[in-house]
């Protein structure tokens, strides 16, 4: 289906004439356009719907070093691409630097419009220039933070092999970033599919009645046809697509050697080697 077939199937759940294109300049393909993204968004991130889910691994944006200078007393970092205007008292690891290794750890630093201040670091030796990277923490309570992927509607799992073994105790969602103990997260989402061309059938009806929730009030003004509409995708079309979509490809997993030797881990025993 298209955006336009979608558009046409929501007109005629509110008694609208059907559109040659959502793109159209009638009032009708107006108000589908204006909603159809956002209704989209909410759709798809109500559930993790099998064709929509996604796994990704992420780790922190690391920046290089260009130079370490003295600052007093304290050790400079010049960013190779800048700090991005971090204020004073962000906290910042730093890696890798040769020739002063003092530099590398973990610190807060003092604002400034291209370097890193070190608080509480100590100049000394010669640094080999080009060297090391930093990359931005949390400022407490988290060792990192990983930029979510840009098509990131939900978080359904973080290293879980399945999104019920999932442990929201584990890691935070904060100002669009996953705030973790380690560098590495394996995450499992639900992702934006922009495009009907992707969407299952079931999907593909209970988003256009959504979408007529949305676009009955605009059209029709307030008639309690919006309220309806949306009741009836609450309370009954959702659950059922749902409930359905759940129970598709959901058979034993076979564990990887890999798996069994973090299995094993975690239950106090040792690795093999494979």
């Amino acid at each position: 289906m298209t955006r336009t077939d979608i558009a046409n199937l929501a007109l005629s759940l509110i008694g609208g004439s059907p559109v040659a294109s959502i793109d159209d300049p009638t009032s009708q393909a107006r108000a589908c356009k204006k909603w159809f993204d956002s209704v989209r968004d909410e759709a798809l991130a109500s559930h993790p719907w099998n064709f929509a889910m996604k796994r990704a691994i992420i780790t922190p944006w690391w920046r290089s070093v260009a130079l370490i200078t003295n600052d007093g007393d304290n050790i400079n970092v010049v960013s190779a691409s800048g700090y991005h205007n971090l204020p004073s008292g962000s906290r910042v690891h730093v890696r890798g630097v040769q020739g002063m290794e003092a530099a590398n750890g973990t610190w807060l630093i003092e604002g400034s419009e291209s370097n890193l201040v070190l608080i509480g670091s100590v100049f000394s030796g010669a640094a080999v220039p080009w060297t090391g990277q930093w990359t931005q923490a949390p400022t407490f309570g988290w060792e990192y933070e990983l930029a979510l992927p840009t098509d990131c509607l939900r978080v359904c799992g973080v290293n879980a092999s399945d999104a019920a073994e999932d442990d929201s105790d584990f890691y935070v969602l904060e100002g669009g970033k996953l705030l973790f103990q380690e560098e590495e997260a394996h995450l499992s989402y639900v992702s934006r599919v922009a495009e009907p061309t992707g969407w299952p059938p079931d999907f593909c009806n209970a988003f256009a009645l959504l979408l007529a929730s949305f676009i009955a009030q605009e059209l029709m003004g307030p008639t309690g046809r919006a309220m309806e509409l949306r009741q009836q995708y609450e309370s009954v079309i959702s659950p059922k697509i749902k409930g359905r979509d759940a129970r598709q490809g959901k058979g034993p997993r076979v564990p990887m050697s890999h798996d069994c030797d973090v299995i094993r881990a975690r239950r106090g025993g040792a690795a093999t080697n494979a």
